[in-house]
């Protein structure tokens, strides 16, 4: 993927929910809403993906602010306003791909249905997001650990 169109979407947070609604929509409307049961199932199935996507996310944000890699500390010096940006954007989209999906069985069919694919677009775009910061971070802390150690001269 080109460069400048990873960075513009990587700044560009809002485009998860915007995928997102377009993705459910489009599916709705050309799928069939399943039967009760189903949807329950599908339903409950999407808010399961979407809490493990949460905790998978909420420790990659962990692991990105607490390395001690120098690439990583000047990434979150340099670019923190980014940084923070996306990782509210991952955590509260993965919150409401979980909670919606749940919510949207108290709708009509064709609605919960659309809330439970919404749910599942939206948790895979703050999946595929938090995945690139995990790497991103993964990829500082090996460079970090292939650098010659320091040595420190002792005085006797």
């Amino acid at each position: 993927m080109n460069t400048k169109i990873r960075e513009w979407g990587l700044r560009n947070a809002w485009l998860d929910q915007g995928v997102s609604v377009i993705s459910a929509a489009l599916l709705a409307y050309f799928l069939t809403a399943p039967t009760a049961g189903v949807l329950g199932t599908f339903n409950m199935a999407a808010t399961t993906i979407a809490a493990l996507v949460m905790a998978a996310a909420t420790f990659a944000c962990a692991l990105t602010y607490q390395s001690d890699s120098t690439l990583l500390i000047q990434v979150r010096l340099r670019h923190a306003e980014t940084l923070r940006r996306n990782w509210r954007s991952i955590l509260t989209g993965s919150f409401l791909a979980s909670v919606l999906p749940a919510i949207g069985l108290l709708a009509s069919p064709s609605v919960g249905f659309a809330a439970g694919l919404y749910g599942l677009v939206l948790a895979a775009c703050c999946f595929w997001r938090a995945l690139f910061w995990l790497t991103y971070t993964l990829f500082g802390q090996a460079a970090d650990d292939l650098r010659p150690p320091v040595r420190v001269r002792e005085h006797i």
